[in-house]
């Protein structure tokens, strides 16, 4: 399993993700193979834009073949939610939807809560 430690930035306290170090080489490999890949779907910032909850919008394909494989990954931007959707997100607190997350479930999805929305 994974854990987590107390980190300090930009004068904040947050709970970060620690990854286990026997999936470092798999993080190493995905970096040296998809660097902009691993840079866009690895940024702290991801949740202020997209829908990242587990049972959110994004979706995801993998497939493989004898002659390929095949990994596609979908995420919808917040403001591509129907007004709606972002209103029972945010229950008329006026809460941004990452704050909202990190204070429902504060160990779970990476919540940082240390970058200002």
């Amino acid at each position: 399993g994974s854990s987590h430690k107390a980190v300090v930035r930009g004068g904040r306290r947050f709970l970060a993700m620690v990854l286990p170090p026997d999936l470092l080489p798999y993080a190493e490999n995905f970096y040296r193979r998809f660097p902009e890949e691993f840079l866009a779907l690895g940024s702290p910032e991801l949740e202020a834009s997209f829908d990242l909850r587990p049972d959110g919008s994004k979706t995801r394909f993998v497939s493989e073949t004898p002659v390929d494989k095949t990994v596609h990954i979908t995420i919808r931007r917040w403001r591509a939610l129907a007004p709606a959707q972002f209103h029972s997100l945010s229950c008329g607190a006026g809460l941004a939807p990452m704050q909202l997350m990190c204070e429902r479930w504060p160990l779970q999805r990476g919540c940082t809560m240390g970058s200002p929305l």
